[in-house]
């Protein structure tokens, strides 16, 4: 997960980070040749806690958002 942030008044935020996302969608048709669409996202970054020899330990992370998506759809 990129995040690139740029301020004005304040110094500017740019990180590589280790995320997942969750969600799906639906769809239908009205007719034969028309219909809608939607989707729902979840993002949500991992925090990398430790590092030693047995492994890495990941928790939830702070950054995170949603998205939700609506669409028309045609057919032909």
């Amino acid at each position: 997960m990129r995040r690139d942030l740029d301020f004005q008044t304040v110094d500017s935020i740019s990180r590589n980070d280790f995320g997942y996302t969750l969600g799906g969608g639906v769809m239908g048709y009205f007719t034969d040749h028309v219909g809608v669409r939607g989707d729902l996202r979840y993002f949500r970054n991992f925090k990398v806690d430790d590092i030693d020899l047995t492994g890495v330990d990941f928790e939830k992370g702070t950054f995170n958002f949603g998205r939700a998506s609506l669409g028309v759809l045609f057919r032909f």
